[in-house]
């Protein structure tokens, strides 16, 4: 056993986890940013979400973290973000945007919890 390699990653992780994560933009961001802008203003509203979740998306080494992942349909867009220890899904049509999130899970849990949480 080589004891130099001893702390390095035995597989490769597919998100960092935490309450952030410190990571590259991507590099074209900016001009991603300014497609989705023009999108928007053209009414492509499925092209402009794709765009702007482009831009957003996270790379460590020059290799993307794959953060976002989104998927197209003919009417909407699907999407799933990861934000440190949170997921986000949903979809957008040209009309709704449609997120959640689970913070818990407990069917027993207070009503004051559940306000406290919001």
């Amino acid at each position: 056993m080589n004891w130099l390699n001893f702390f390095e990653t035995k597989t490769p992780l597919r998100h960092s986890f935490g309450r952030c994560i410190n990571a590259q933009l991507a590099p074209n961001e900016e001009e991603l940013f300014n497609k989705s802008y023009e999108a928007f203003e053209s009414k492509k509203i499925l092209d402009a979400y794709e765009y702007f979740f482009k831009s957003l998306e996270n790379f460590t080494f020059e290799k993307s973290n794959q953060n976002i992942i989104t998927t197209r349909e003919e009417k909407r867009l699907l999407f799933t973000i990861f934000q440190g220890s949170a997921k986000i899904t949903g979809y957008i049509t040209t009309e709704h945007l449609y997120a959640e999130s689970t913070l818990c899970r407990n069917d027993a849990s207070h009503v004051a919890l559940k306000r406290y949480i919001l």
